[in-house]
């Protein structure tokens, strides 16, 4: 998707209406506020541009394609720890390069049934679009099964594509608008949008019946907004590295950006494994999630997300051990202060150079002589392609299967070898020829990258909004159903 709607670089901004507490206005000459009535009690309302589509597969602002998540499910949805729940799926077969999935009895918002020709059909329009190319790009090709199943084929083995199925399923309609089989769906009035509840969703009972939607301009204040009250909930991603805390409730929501130290392998101490696990050993992830990054991230103990469910039972050691990084320098027969070593970062990000400061002084504790280099975003990127830094700070954001190919063998495996134990090894999970507790094994001996942490975005609301707030990556409406208004 274009930029505006890349999770890394979107602020997404959602506008509700304003609400009114109990008791209202006494100051003498004005008029004491009424109670909310029902109907605006069960009202919502949302900023929407009205210069751009409401279609999943063609939105390009992300405030108008998080907006599609109410109204368009998939075959799956996913959760906080990012496992697929099935939604139009009823059941499926994952197979080594074959995914067959059986579907529900489901309808769309106006009754009519969805069939398997509407799933790939909705398929090959998901593959086409930005959004959702990336996630689909192991997948090749959607045909009917025997058993009139859905068939998947894919690339190459993984075992968690279901993740990747959380494609929107539409059907075109003659209101102009395309049909989904949502939570809610588009309704128009005139020039008026807005949603309402799906009908045919018996699961899904929200205290907002009805979601109006608002059209703003791209260059409106919401931050302001948001700080007098007049708009009641916003999303950010906080990509740009900093965050203002607002007078409001804040909540964060963890995201599926990878952060981590990657290493010139090309460089006289660090093609040494020893050299990077004595870095890793020195790291202390919890100063870097809470000082570099704010809080606003996790620590990450192996280059998965600490939030995934298939790593829920794995324990890994995170404890920081100075003594032991000193013995693998001295065995690898490297004294640490003959040479300066310097961690490369990305001087526009406020968090990154914050990182980098604290990362400088875990080191050190070891011996060695560290300097931050950091440099302007363009500066940085040409760097790190050229391989010209000892250390850098590097962030990717990884598709819901957790697919590790971009800093393996992708865009961002820069200097890595095909041929390395890593690689090689992960190659071996994704066909299922050994266990992810293996493959994390070998990534902790090996140690191409030094897991940091996965980044966080924020959700701020106004305390007249009640709710549990439980939005997750895929969906910042995720638990709609529990919002209220005081």
């Amino acid at each position: 998707m274009k930029k505006t709607i890349s999770i890394l670089t979107a602020v997404i901004m959602l506008v509700l209406s304003l609400t009114a507490c109990g008791g209202g206005d006494t100051t003498p000459g004005k008029k004491k506020k009424e109670p909310k009535t029902a109907a605006e009690q069960n009202t919502l309302k949302l900023a929407y541009s009205k210069n751009d589509s409401l279609n999943p597969m063609t939105a390009e602002t992300s405030i108008n394609f998080q907006i599609t998540k109410l109204v368009f499910d998939g075959l799956y949805k996913l959760d906080g720890a990012y496992e697929p729940i099935p939604v139009v799926a009823k059941s499926a077969v994952v197979g080594s390069t074959l995914v067959s999935v059986t579907l529900n009895e489901f309808k769309f918002s106006d009754g009519s049934d969805i069939s398997v020709n509407d799933v790939i059909s909705s398929f090959y329009q998901a593959k086409e679009s930005s959004a959702y190319e990336t996630r689909l790009r192991n997948i090749s090709e959607a045909h009917i099964g025997s058993d009139n199943s859905v068939v998947f084929d894919l690339e190459s083995p993984d075992p968690y594509a279901l993740s990747c199925l959380d494609f929107p399923i539409v059907r075109n309609s003659e209101e102009g608008f395309p049909l989904g089989c949502g939570r809610y769906s588009y309704q128009r009035d005139g020039e008026n949008i807005y949603l309402v509840v799906n009908s045919y969703r018996t699961d899904f009972d929200p205290i907002f019946r009805t979601v109006n939607l608002e059209p703003i301009h791209e260059s409106d204040s919401f931050e302001g907004s948001l700080v007098i009250g007049y708009t009641a909930f916003s999303y950010y991603d906080i990509s740009s590295g900093t965050y203002a805390r607002m007078n409001a409730n804040n909540v964060d929501i963890g995201i599926n950006n990878f952060v981590y130290l990657g290493f010139n392998l090309a460089d006289e101490w660090f093609w040494m494994p020893e050299m990077r696990r004595a870095v890793s050993m020195c790291i202390d992830r919890e100063l870097v999630a809470a000082s570099g990054f704010r809080s606003h991230a996790r620590p990450a103990l192996t280059l998965f997300n600490p939030d995934w469910y298939a790593t829920k039972e794995i324990t890994v050691d995170s404890s920081v051990n100075i003594a032991g990084a000193q013995e693998l320098i001295k065995a690898a027969g490297i004294e640490p202060a003959t040479r300066e070593i310097s961690i490369l970062c990305n001087a526009e990000n406020e968090f990154k150079t914050d990182a980098a400061e604290v990362i400088e002084e875990c080191l050190e504790k070891a011996g060695f002589y560290v300097r931050v280099s950091a440099l302007m975003k363009d500066a940085y990127v040409q760097a790190v392609k050229s391989g010209e830094y000892d250390i850098y700070i590097g962030e990717v954001r990884l598709n819901f299967n957790m697919d590790l190919s971009p800093v393996l063998t992708g865009s961002a495996s820069y200097g890595i070898d095909e041929e390395s134990a890593t690689v090689l090894k992960y190659s071996d999970f994704l066909a299922g020829n050994c266990e992810i507790m293996d493959f994390i094994n070998v990534c902790n001996e090996d140690m191409i990258y030094a897991p940091l942490c996965y980044r966080n975005g924020v959700a701020s609301y106004t305390k007249s909004m009640r709710g549990e707030f439980k939005g997750c990556d895929a969906d910042v409406f995720y638990d709609i159903e529990t919002w209220s208004l005081k």
